[in-house]
């Protein structure tokens, strides 16, 4: 990596601006799963170990009044996670105000300044004020170092242009983003054979671009079998001409689905598409499971069957490189979640090196309590896809080259 590192940056007795991806799942302002902030902590201790001063920055949530320069939201505030950092004993220092803050941050070394969700204020999003914003920003330290990697392939003002006020000798990754981009570039470059590629999820687009560069790899660093499964897997069986019922189809991705199925095949790969799934009537119930030929008009997929199941589960069975992105049908709904969970267990059970990113299919991993027997969990969504899809990481990772 040529991104200067943690520890390569000079922290010692200096003001460090943290953006972190803290953005945790909340309800009634109590957090639901902390993983996000338990990934951050190897970063925070470090720069508490080394002398620095550390001013933490996050957004929460996407507040809908980003148009307006004064915002703020309770149920959206970074005060809520106050108490997650004083419960761990940390010295933690929460302030609203920016100008008060860069006071405070001259303050004690020991303590953590949070500031307020970046995303109420103006800057953060909208061009125009974006470097008023970023200069305010950099007056609250000497240092910047992104831990976002979930963010950085957004083009968000704290994760590019603030990190351009500073020197380059004066910025870096954290040691979350420096695991991210360690352990995802292990199966970008030379995955070990066989490798694997799990995806499901809601839409085809956000993968087209990951799909397409896959197809463009040394054969070495192809997945040798692709897994779909969802109702991404829709797009694909449409494109196969199975009439799917109710089921909901990107139209958008058909033709790209049915293009990637014939390089596919010329290429030799193993596409695996549902052959049976559980079919629903009107609401929840009744539901059966159906072939994927004989889905009835009025009925709509909402899980893999248990013949697909198998079939994937023999394929996890045999890797050593996992990658998993999307849900097999609507997880969190318990009814419809059988197959997300065994294909979860599958890989959980497999000695491959497993790596599963994107929010759903991390919040399904930890509903089914499997969170340790995965190899790595990624914080990114988005981010994650971005970075296997490109040669180069800063073409799709502003976040990343802002800080060459």
């Amino acid at each position: 990596m040529n991104f200067k590192q943690l520890d390569q940056l000079s922290v010692a007795q200096k003001r460090v601006f943290l953006r972190a991806d803290l953005n945790v799942p909340l309800h009634n302002k109590t957090i639901v799963n902390d993983y996000r902030l338990t990934a951050l902590l190897p970063t925070i201790d470090y720069l508490l170990e080394n002398d620095a001063k550390i001013v933490l920055a996050t957004h929460l949530g996407n507040p809908e009044s980003l148009s307006r320069s004064n915002y703020f939201d309770e149920n959206l505030s970074t005060a809520l996670l106050v108490d997650w950092f004083k419960e761990r004993g940390y010295h933690i220092i929460y302030e609203i105000d920016l100008l008060k803050a860069e006071a405070k941050s001259h303050a004690d070394r020991h303590a953590i300044l949070l500031i307020e969700n970046l995303r109420f204020f103006h800057g953060e999003k909208e061009p125009k004020s974006a470097l008023v914003f970023a200069d305010l920003l950099k007056n609250l330290a000497d240092c910047y170092v992104n831990d976002a990697f979930a963010l950085m392939h957004r083009h968000d003002t704290s994760t590019t242009l603030l990190a351009q006020q500073f020197a380059p000798d004066n910025r870096s990754i954290g040691l979350l983003a420096q695991k991210e981009l360690t352990m995802l570039t292990k199966i970008k470059e030379k995955p070990q054979q066989p490798y694997v590629m799990v995806l499901g999820g809601n839409k085809v687009k956000d993968k087209i671009d990951l799909l397409k560069n896959i197809l463009k790899r040394p054969r070495y660093a192809m997945p040798q079998s692709f897994l779909i499964g969802g109702a991404m897997a829709h797009a694909f069986l449409h494109a196969q001409g199975y009439h799917i019922g109710q089921s909901v189809v990107d139209g958008s991705a058909v033709d790209f689905a049915r293009d990637f199925l014939h390089k596919a095949d010329e290429l030799q790969l193993s596409i695996n598409l549902p052959h049976d799934a559980l079919v629903t009537f009107g609401d929840a119930y009744p539901m059966e499971y159906c072939n994927i030929d004989a889905i009835p008009t009025n009925g709509t997929i909402v899980d893999i069957g248990p013949g697909t199941v198998e079939m994937f589960a023999q394929d996890i069975a045999k890797a050593k490189t996992i990658f998993a992105n999307g849900t097999m049908g609507i997880y969190e709904n318990p009814v419809y979640a059988q197959g997300t969970t065994q294909i979860l267990q599958a890989i959980a059970a497999s000695d491959a090196l497993s790596i599963i990113g994107g929010g759903d299919a991390v919040a399904a991993t930890f509903a089914c309590a499997l969170q340790d027997s995965i190899g790595f969990l990624s914080t990114g969504g988005g981010a994650t896809l971005a970075f296997l899809a490109t040669d180069f990481a800063e073409q799709s990772l502003p976040g990343l080259k802002a800080l060459l």
